[in-house]
């Protein structure tokens, strides 16, 4: 079931409910734009096929939850993978087609998820910043990893 589908069911058959703790409610990035909730669950690079649908389960449920207290909330369930281990090319793990609405942003890899977070293109400048406070502090990072190196 696409995206819209989907919330459009929860909408029509979803009760209300007595707000109560989930012990799956927790999510880890929520982003409000406008009237719009974002709620993220950021995830490793590269889930596996159980992971991938254990996620999609939770960004079901949050749908489920958000609506249970207000039918008429603009939600917005996401996961995000917050770098693309294969950039320059597409991130192109999607073992699970169809189970994820790729169109309308349910997932967000890398550069998508920090420009839609930060707004505007955040990633490139993100980008400098590590860049200039690694060179700053090369020789304190490499002297943590000798540490490791001689445990």
């Amino acid at each position: 079931m696409k995206g819209h589908y989907r919330k459009f069911y929860f909408r029509r058959i979803i009760k209300k409910g007595q707000p109560k703790e989930d012990p799956d409610s927790v999510v880890d990035l929520f982003v409000k734009i406008k009237d719009e909730e974002n709620y993220f669950d950021i995830t490793s690079a590269k889930p596996n096929m159980k992971e991938f649908v254990a996620l999609k389960l939770k960004l079901l449920r949050w749908t489920a939850l958000r609506l249970s207290q207000d039918k008429n909330v603009k939600v917005f369930t996401r996961l995000a993978i917050p770098y693309n281990p294969y950039h320059p090319e597409p991130y192109e793990r999607w073992t699970l087609k169809g189970l994820y609405d790729l169109e309308n942003g349910e997932i967000l890899v890398g550069e998508e998820f920090w420009n839609f977070v930060g707004s505007d293109n955040i990633y490139e400048e993100l980008l400098d910043i590590f860049q200039k406070v690694g060179e700053e502090l090369r020789d304190e990072i490499d002297e943590k990893f000798a540490e490791f190196r001689n445990r």
